[in-house]
């Protein structure tokens, strides 16, 4: 090794970098993303044969969360999580199998992540004109990456590369908590979507043309989030169950008058929405007032297999949990409706969908996953 090599060891040792190449994905341009053009962001539902979690942190903080969904989902869909080491596939076996589960119920990707959050970092699924899926990997926040959270950053490439699917990167700064779909070309999203391009000299006009690039969206309509609510995300109080029928959250205006409006606008805008199934028919659901800061919300909903998976949270009032419970009941006759409790995830800003990703089952397809 020649001194200049040596000196270049000794560098990235004591920096603390690490001396692996950067990850990279494909580019939009790329003739394999242009083969498959038009292309179509999935929606929730279509993927509900695969549900990944960010292992490691919901392992060792939130661990009835963690076998509550694992008990949900079994003999649904398949349960991949996302983990560091064998240790830690050992501890959630164990937790598995105290729980009275087959310590099979949750299969593992050794793809090391720093957070729980997989639903932000993670990719998103379109899919080609072929019918074959790709990921999209957003650019997460810089401000997350100076925050320590680079494994998360690059979650993607590593579980694109792990299930041998295509990774596409976009130009674009998006968390996937704050970006909906009904499957059929439209798109939903906080403001705080443009607002988080802003650095990048995009316009309102710039994120669309870019989202219609990487998902095909064809409609991108952007509602006020929450005053106050710190992620700032469309999942928080919005939720799409089919192509033509959404969920908006709403809140007394006793209670929060500023964000019972927004709310309100949000239901009003996405109303006037027409799909290819007819007018976007929106049903409305409670959400529980804050308690010592905690946002609580019932549109935070996770799909596996013919389960809706839907938070729950103790210290709220058993009518007005029930009142959103059954809202889903009724409008999703053909799926089993399942509380799991949220409490913890609340403490962190969170609910169920912003630890779940869904995935096509053939995404699975012809991969060795460790049990």
């Amino acid at each position: 090794m020649t001194p200049a090599a040596v000196a270049l060891c000794l560098l990235v040792a004591l920096s603390g970098c690490v001396a692996e190449p950067e990850p990279r994905g494909l580019s939009l341009r790329d003739p394999i993303v242009e083969a498959r053009r038009p292309l179509r962001l999935a929606a929730d539902w279509e993927n509900s044969g695969v549900l990944v979690l960010g292992g490691d942190e919901l392992i060792e903080h939130h661990p009835r969360v963690f076998t509550d969904l694992a008990a949900a989902i079994r003999g649904q869909a398949t349960l991949v999580g996302l983990v560091s080491d064998a240790s830690r596939r050992r501890e959630a076996r164990e937790l598995l199998t105290s729980a009275g589960l087959p310590s099979d119920s949750v299969r593992f990707l050794d793809v090391p992540v720093n957070t729980m959050w997989v639903r932000d970092y993670g990719p998103l699924t379109v899919r080609g004109s072929d019918g074959a899926t790709m990921l999209i990997d957003m650019e997460y926040p810089s401000l997350q990456r100076l925050a320590g959270r680079r494994a998360d950053d690059l979650a993607p490439l590593r579980l694109g590369k792990t299930l041998k699917l295509p990774v596409v990167a976009a130009p674009l700064r998006a968390d996937g908590g704050n970006l909906l779909t009904n499957g059929d070309g439209l798109c939903v999203a906080s403001t705080a979507l443009p607002a988080d391009n802003v650095s990048r000299r995009y316009a309102r006009r710039d994120v669309r043309r870019v989202l219609a690039d990487c998902t095909g969206c064809k409609e991108v309509l952007f509602v006020e989030p929450l005053a106050g609510e710190p992620t700032r995300h469309a999942d928080m109080f919005i939720c799409f169950l089919a192509t033509d029928l959404v969920v908006v959250a709403r809140c007394d205006p006793a209670q929060d008058a500023v964000n019972a409006r927004r709310l309100d606008a949000a239901a009003s805008k996405l109303s006037g929405i027409r799909t290819s199934r007819g007018p976007m028919r929106v049903h409305r659901v409670p959400m529980p007032p804050r308690i010592e800061g905690r946002w609580r919300t019932y549109t935070n909903v996770l799909f596996a297999g013919d389960k809706l998976l839907a938070p729950t949270y103790s210290r709220v009032d058993p009518t007005l949990q029930r009142e959103a419970m059954d809202v889903y009941r009724r409008l999703l006759p053909g799926r089993t409706v399942v509380g799991i409790n949220a409490d913890t995830l609340s403490l962190r800003n969170g609910s169920l969908r912003c630890i779940g990703l869904n995935l096509p089952a053939t995404a699975l397809e012809g991969r060795r996953i460790e049990p």
